[in-house]
């Protein structure tokens, strides 16, 4: 399994990342970016919001899945905002799971994302540990909010990129 290199804020991104799409969530009290780069065969999600609590500090999140995830990552989430009669996800459902090339992706409806009262989905890669945890069992997550999904052209333009 192929793993990037952690990013910080306002660090140097390696030579070998390449951005995809930067998107701007500014839907939710969370104002918060997203980056998707590639780096050989893994798509890259890097996330970052103002620290709550610490004035000129960052909370970043990083998430790595194979590169060929990212068709099922959109059409999953499209899934859950299509009627069951137009081809979405049955009625009850609130996850999806699938194994791409050995990594375990798992996709949740999350009715509190990050602590605040925003739904939406967090994306889980129990084939990969949290960056600086390795050892504790840690596994990565991405949290997205719908109001982020569903007002921002994220879906539409990873379907672009990859479709």
């Amino acid at each position: 399994m192929i793993t990037p290199i952690r990013l910080t804020p306002n660090g140097r991104v390696p030579d070998d990342l390449a951005l995809i799409c930067k998107v701007q969530d500014n839907f939710s009290e969370n104002s918060k970016t997203y980056y998707l780069y590639r780096f050989s065969s893994v798509a890259v999600f890097y996330s970052e919001k103002p620290h709550r609590l610490r004035d000129g500090e960052m909370t970043t999140t990083q998430f790595c899945l194979p590169y060929t995830g990212l068709c099922w990552l959109a059409e999953s989430i499209r899934g859950f905002y299509t009627a069951p009669a137009d081809g979405g996800q049955p009625a009850g459902k609130i996850g999806a799971e699938t194994k791409i090339e050995g990594e375990h992706l798992l996709l949740h409806r999350a009715a509190s994302i990050e602590g605040t009262s925003y739904s939406g989905f967090v994306l889980c890669n129990l084939s990969r540990e949290v960056y600086g945890r390795t050892g504790r069992g840690i596994t990565q997550e991405l949290p997205m909010t719908d109001s982020f999904l569903k007002r921002s052209d994220f879906l539409h333009i990873l379907k672009g990129k990859i479709g």
